[in-house]
């Protein structure tokens, strides 16, 4: 497995935009990205999958500034874009569990109310043992 270091070229971003507020982390697994950030320095709220704890979050840390975030591509075919039941349109039972994939346009369109896209990036991330396709996506809360 390698090492997945997507953060790395966001931090100086991270830190010009948040400054002292602290970063909410969506999704977060294990901790990879959460250790990345608090080692540049930054305070996290790190959530996973928990619909209490993203309440809590909220009120801890209301979502202003930059969000950075992945979301599973409409190629992430190794992860179950394919060959799963189709619940609906790019959202599939994938192993007893719901997932939603995207396509850029529903990237868009998700973020088109309120968000400001710095950046919006098609890529293949080798976390895991086998290649994932992801959209990487930077924004800032519009003003």
């Amino acid at each position: 497995m390698h090492a997945d270091r997507w953060l790395e070229r966001w931090l100086l971003l991270v830190a010009e935009r948040v400054e002292t507020q602290p970063i909410l982390e969506l999704g977060c697994g294990s901790g990879i990205d959460t250790s990345t950030l608090e080692a540049a320095g930054h305070r996290v709220v790190a959530v996973d999958l928990s619909e209490d704890s993203i309440a809590k979050a909220r009120v801890r840390a209301p979502p202003a500034g930059v969000l950075l975030c992945r979301l599973n591509s409409t190629n992430d075919h190794h992860f179950g874009a394919s060959g799963h039941p189709e619940i609906e349109p790019n959202y599939y039972l994938v192993d007893g569990q719901q997932k939603r994939f995207f396509s850029k346009a529903a990237v868009q369109e998700l973020f088109a109310t309120g968000w400001c896209v710095l950046h919006l990036e098609e890529r293949v991330v080798h976390r895991y043992a086998i290649p994932k396709a992801v959209w990487e996506v930077v924004l800032e809360k519009a003003g």
